[in-house]
């Protein structure tokens, strides 16, 4: 029985630019923390939310900049229609 020489190894990068400007463009604090104060990444469940949550507030201040809408607002007609968009857009992201 013959066996074929061993292939060389192959070393797996430790960085990936595109994970790093894609985390970056996410949220340049988060990434900072992440990858330059040796903070351990979160938790998939924290993930979620802190996506969730910045992404209510931007679609919030989007919705209230554009069309000066007055507080408080409506749970039903205002905040839900957000909330509900902002999950299925995490949906679709896999989160």
């Amino acid at each position: 029985m013959e066996l074929s020489p061993r292939s060389k190894s192959y070393m797996i990068p430790e960085y990936s630019l595109t994970g790093y400007l894609l985390s970056f463009l996410t949220c340049n604090l988060q990434y900072r923390y992440q990858n330059r104060g040796t903070l351990p990444p979160s938790m998939t469940i924290q993930l979620w939310f802190g996506e969730f949550i910045h992404g209510v507030m931007e679609e919030s201040f989007l919705e209230w900049d554009l069309n000066k809408t007055k507080f408080p607002w409506n749970w039903k007609n205002q905040i839900r229609p957000i909330k509900e968009m902002i999950d299925l857009r995490l949906k679709a992201r896999g989160l």
